[in-house]
């Protein structure tokens, strides 16, 4: 079992002149954060398997821009540039969660600048795409010359890497859930493959965070075989997202959201502060699902 909590903090703007009283200085948005803790267990939680495991990892963002001949020929995708990075961080079985991340990892290592032209109004709009998918760029899609005033600096510096990032891990769940529906032997067997995620973004061209829940949908196929599904979702500024646990501290913990943000207290610290006293009353109860340490990530960093 896991306990995960996900949202954006809020606290007070920090007086850099010293002008200002707490209570005069703006509350704002300062970012993102995502708290884990750190138990594997199976058997319900009855058998601990380790107490010190960590349910969230970093990947890279890399793109790959496209460079042209002086004629405005499409040449090729030139090297790898680091364009953020995403944290993702898990409930449910480990072991779908590391197929997730493989999968994961490959795709977001090579992303590749490209465009769509928009049916409406004929601009290009530009997007980042897998080596693997359709592209205007390498197969022509009509257009074999490309003017300067496309794929310019300003253009780069405006792609986002959010979508990609969702789009990425929502195809590296769904084929990782395909791929055990193929294996799986009963109904039993494969919900224990069962795990849902939280992704935390940061794009460093545009200076922006991202949050997106991937809970897995269940479903039966015309055959009866069953499968899972994801349909992503933001979490917006005002909600938290609650993974693992949430019949037992969902309502808890979005009730000291809620009451740290009417308090203009910093949710990062008021979050922080629940998970660890939640855990240590849990784990007085004898049950050992969840424990600390807590594993946390803020971003900005």
């Amino acid at each position: 079992m896991t306990l995960i909590v996900a949202g954006h903090a809020f606290e007070i703007e920090a007086d850099m002149l010293g002008d200002n009283s707490a209570k005069d200085s703006p509350y704002v948005e300062a970012g993102l954060f995502v708290l884990c803790d750190s138990v594997i267990s199976t058997n319900g939680g009855g058998q601990l398997l380790d107490g010190d495991f960590r349910k969230i990892r970093r990947f890279h963002v890399s793109v790959r821009e496209p460079q042209f001949y002086h004629d405005g020929r499409f040449h090729r995708f030139g090297p790898e540039k680091n364009a953020g990075s995403v944290y993702v961080a898990f409930a449910g079985s480990a072991l779908s969660a590391q197929a997730v991340f493989e999968r994961a990892a490959a795709m977001l290592s090579d992303l590749r600048v490209s465009c769509d032209r928009s049916r409406e109004d004929g601009l290009l709009h530009y997007v980042l795409r897998l080596q693997d998918e359709p592209d205007p760029l390498s197969e022509g899609g009509g257009v074999h010359i490309w003017g300067a005033d496309t794929f310019t600096r300003a253009d780069l510096a405006s792609i986002s890497i959010h979508s990609a990032v969702v789009d990425c891990l929502k195809r590296a769940i769904n084929e990782t859930f395909a791929a055990k529906q193929e294996i799986t032997t009963s109904a039993e067997q494969f919900r224990s493959w069962r795990a849902e995620f939280v992704s935390a973004s940061w794009c460093k061209r545009t200076s922006t965070g991202r949050l997106h829940l991937y809970r897995l949908n269940e479903h039966r196929s015309a055959e009866g075989m069953h499968f899972f599904s994801t349909s992503p979702e933001e979490i917006p500024a005002g909600d938290l997202a609650v993974l693992g646990m949430r019949n037992e501290f969902e309502t808890a913990a979005k009730t000291r959201f809620d009451r740290a943000r009417e308090d203009r207290a910093a949710t990062f610290d008021a979050m922080r502060e629940f998970m660890t006293c939640s855990i240590e009353k849990h784990r007085k109860t004898g049950l050992t699902e969840i424990g600390l340490p807590i594993r946390e990530l803020r971003l900005p960093a």
